[in-house]
């Protein structure tokens, strides 16, 4: 074998080791952010019994990694739709997997409400992507809320 046989061989095996080498550092971190929390919202509704009312709702971490903690806030409306208040719940570690449930009491009667938000974060205090399943749903019914909210007001028009 030539010298520059031996030399070509050397760098073809030298330029194969580096690839290896940073295919499986690149891979690392890439297989650890595969591993996530998955927070969503299932579902929520308004529940009413005996002049108490509340939100109700089931939170669940769809991912391999726990959810640290979070919060939803739900924004209580008067029968003509108007703001009463926004109320602020909280909720700890939701392991994978895990269902959690929720309640967020209501001071007098409840009308309706929005769950104006939905947050979760890790335990460094990152926000996690979180996703409300009834969104879609939600969305669906917009106009037609609206528009008994205008009945309601005595409005005909926007």
């Amino acid at each position: 074998m030539k010298y520059s046989d031996f030399k070509n061989r050397r760098q073809g095996i030298r330029r194969s080791s580096i690839g290896v080498l940073l295919a499986c550092v690149m891979g690392l971190p890439c297989g650890y952010a595969m591993a996530e929390a998955k927070p969503h919202l299932l579902f929520h509704m308004g529940v009413g019994a005996n002049g108490q009312f509340a939100v109700k709702g089931t939170i669940q971490n769809q991912g391999d990694r726990p959810v640290d903690h979070g919060y939803v806030v739900v924004s209580m409306r008067d029968k003509g739709c108007r703001s009463i208040g926004d109320q602020l719940q909280t909720f700890g570690n939701v392991m994978p997997g895990q269902k959690l449930p929720f309640e967020v009491p209501v001071d007098g009667k409840l009308f309706s409400y929005r769950l104006s938000a939905f947050k979760a974060f890790d335990d460094m205090g990152y926000e996690l992507p979180a996703t409300d399943d009834t969104l879609k749903i939600i969305q669906a019914r917009e106009k037609e809320d609206r528009a008994v909210c205008r009945k309601e007001r005595g409005r005909t028009s926007e």
